[in-house]
């Protein structure tokens, strides 16, 4: 939440995710912290009043772990992996270390171009 209100602060151009429908996510421009509700998995969400935008420079991509050629693991809902299929944008894995692992990796998962941690920044081909 820290990074979310730093950028607002510095008067950048925040989107954040909001779900709707079955399984679809959509952007939402917040221009101040008041405009988030609680949404579905009990995670903020931008209210009503934000305004729909696909006008994305860089996705900061949410993560439990990353493994060395760029895939993330998520929560399970697929959300991301089915918008970047859709939208071939920039993304970045914001992690630490420790959360680095192996796993299972299915066609349909996207990578990630970057990951940052505390110890290296990461690109991926």
């Amino acid at each position: 939440m820290m990074i979310i209100k730093d950028l607002i602060a510095q008067q950048k151009t925040v989107l954040l995710p909001k779900i709707i429908g079955e399984g679809e996510m959509v952007f939402c421009e917040v221009k101040d912290l008041s405009m988030l509700e609680e949404g579905p998995f009990h995670i903020l969400s931008p209210d009503e009043s934000c305004p729909v935008s696909d006008l994305i420079d860089l996705l900061i991509i949410p993560l439990t772990g990353y493994d060395q050629n760029g895939y993330r693991l998520g929560m399970g809902g697929g959300y991301y992996d089915r918008y970047l299929t859709r939208h071939h944008l920039i993304s970045c894995g914001l992690a630490f270390s420790f959360q680095k692992c192996t796993f299972d990796v299915y066609p349909h998962d996207q990578k990630m171009n970057y990951l940052v941690n505390e110890k290296e920044r990461l690109t991926f081909a």
